[in-house]
């Protein structure tokens, strides 16, 4: 994803660049209904319902991991678990006190690992962008390289981006984070740089609200 129009060197609002991907707005409700009926994928198994995400619609702050996994579906919640768990951890301690959405860029289990092609990869793309139109969130928050990579719909240097504030349209920013798995398994700097970017996240959020705030008054 780009922030700028090649041609006129300006910003782009995620939905005029939604636009270009051919990407339109959904209702929520159409787009629970697209979801669920879903079968791009041929390894989707008949009583598995594509990840929806969680969260409130809209959100300042959109949380992104790469895919969803087993128990994230059964619970259904964008994000699950001990990984879960981290990343609500590192919320709390940002003192961000309004709703925060959980969102995967893969939305089902592929069976043993498996790849998904890049045609399968541009019906979830689909998804995720229509989400995101519906959240219209200040902030999107990727968990690890994958993630980020899908946002981006880019390879790119991980270590370049992670933790620095990187414009995806006029109104909204990613930022890049590490994998909450990490943190799970231990590593104390996994758990020390979550905490750092949801307070940068936070202060986005926060300045956005308040640069709104001056425009009207």
């Amino acid at each position: 994803m780009t922030a700028h129009s090649a041609r006129h060197g300006t910003l782009l609002t995620l939905g005029a660049y939604a636009e270009t991907q051919g990407v339109k707005p959904r209702s929520m409700r159409e787009h629970r209904r697209v979801i669920q009926g879903c079968d791009a994928c041929a390894f989707r198994p008949d009583d598995t319902t594509p990840l929806l995400g969680d969260g409130p619609l809209p959100a300042p702050i959109v949380v992104v991991s790469h895919a969803a996994r087993q128990h994230d579906l059964l619970m259904g919640r964008g994000l699950a678990g001990a990984a879960r768990n981290v990343v609500d951890a590192a919320i709390a301690n940002a003192n961000i006190a309004y709703g925060v959405r959980f969102t995967a860029a893969i939305r089902c289990v592929p069976p043993d690992g498996q790849a998904l092609s890049a045609v399968e990869q541009s019906h979830c793309r689909e998804h995720l962008l229509a989400e995101l139109l519906l959240a219209n969130p200040t902030v999107v928050v990727t968990l690890g390289e994958a993630a980020t990579g899908a946002v981006l719909h880019a390879d790119v240097p991980f270590a370049a981006v992670v933790g620095r504030p990187l414009r995806l349209s006029d109104t909204t920013t990613l930022l890049a984070t590490v994998d909450p798995r990490a943190a799970v398994q231990g590593r104390r700097d996994a758990t020390v740089s979550l905490r750092r970017d949801f307070l940068l996240a936070n202060a986005l959020v926060d300045a956005a609200m308040k640069a709104g705030d001056a425009g009207h008054a």
